[in-house]
């Protein structure tokens, strides 16, 4: 899948190149492991941004595999992907939510 052209309600997302963990670039150009505290671009411009910003991360050897994600806000106001792909990336499989990240923040019954 080629990478998304720089629009409005887009988000980056990366890996942590130590650990491999997907990451998201927050608007203080640091990387988060939470999809809620992504920066989301208010336009093409503003995504063009963010990806610099990125792609000096990249150049610094702290991530790899950047690209832009399609997102919207949720409603508390937060950015969340929008599709299934950076979705799993985040928090792990879908159909064990004891394995993965998610397993980490699950409820123990």
């Amino acid at each position: 899948m080629a990478d998304l052209k720089p629009a409005a309600s887009q988000l980056i997302s990366a890996n942590e190149l130590w650990t491999g963990q997907a990451v998201f670039l927050t608007r203080d150009g640091t990387w988060s492991t939470d999809p809620a505290q992504a920066a989301l671009s208010t336009s093409a411009e503003d995504s063009l941004h963010l990806l610099e910003l990125a792609k000096a991360s990249n150049a610094r050897a702290e991530v790899e595999l950047v690209h832009l994600a399609a997102a919207t806000l949720r409603e508390d106001g937060r950015p969340w992907p929008t599709r299934n792909r950076e979705y799993i990336r985040a928090l792990g499989p879908t159909v064990r939510r004891d394995l993965g990240y998610q397993a980490a923040t699950a409820r123990a019954d």
